[in-house]
């Protein structure tokens, strides 16, 4: 029997020490015979190992990668893109190539160059932006995220960035060959929120020699001129109108 008290003082005892004194149930000794819940493989969309065939190129939404209504890429709108300035633009990178002065993403994989290469060349001769950032997302030549997932644009913004540039500067050396002074800048890409500043350079003039020479010394930085204006202003330039 529990003592009613300390002392004979008939006092009870305290509710921690009489919850001490009752006895736990017993576990049951019988295990269970059915098997464990087999839980399925977490299957990632796409890895380094995966082929290019098993691949899925992203499509996004909105906000500069997207029409907002179909998931397809926004189209950048090169408005003089021909055959004559095609031919500058593919001398110019291989200008850059042999004096090995070309763009290096930071994301690119070891041992990619060549593939690179390749790719720009072939998208500057006959693609588009958009055909070349599907190509750089089939050869996965760039370094995913730490979780095994690729960056959700790098492809876009290194095709759409480096093709624009070079876009550009066979369009200087086009309007050397037309006697054109200046080009006119105008946005070529839709975006969801475009900066106050780059909205202001719509309009505006440059000259097509001081571009040329800007966009030749500035190679994967910030030109001074401002053309392209930093990644994703979606801005460009053109014979004026």
């Amino acid at each position: 029997m529990v003592p009613r008290g300390i002392g004979g003082s008939g006092a009870s005892l305290p509710c921690q020490a009489r919850l001490r004194t009752r006895r736990r149930p017993r576990r049951s000794t019988n295990r269970s015979t059915t098997s464990p819940v087999q839980r399925a493989p977490v299957v990632c969309a796409w890895s380094q190992r995966s082929s290019p065939a098993t691949r899925t190129f992203p499509s996004y939404p909105e906000t500069g990668r997207g029409d907002g209504q179909s998931g397809r890429h926004v189209v950048w709108s090169l408005h003089d893109l021909t055959p004559a300035l095609r031919g500058h633009a593919v001398a110019e990178a291989r200008a850059d190539i042999a004096r090995n002065a070309l763009y290096s993403s930071k994301l690119a994989k070891p041992g990619t160059d060549a593939t690179y290469q390749r790719l720009l060349l072939a998208a500057l001769e006959n693609g588009t932006t958009e055909s070349f950032a599907e190509a750089i997302w089939n050869s996965a030549m760039l370094r995913p995220n730490k979780d095994g997932m690729p960056h959700k644009d790098a492809h876009e913004r290194l095709a759409g960035g480096e093709y624009v540039r070079f876009y550009l500067r066979g369009l200087c050396l086009l309007a050397d060959d037309r006697n054109i002074r200046e080009l006119e800048i105008y946005r070529a890409k839709l975006v969801a929120q475009p900066r106050p500043e780059s909205q202001a350079r719509i309009g505006q003039r440059v000259l097509a020699a001081k571009l040329l020479e800007d966009l030749r010394a500035n190679i994967g930085v910030d030109t001074v001129l401002g053309v392209p204006s930093g990644a994703n202003s979606g801005l460009c330039a053109r014979f004026p109108r």
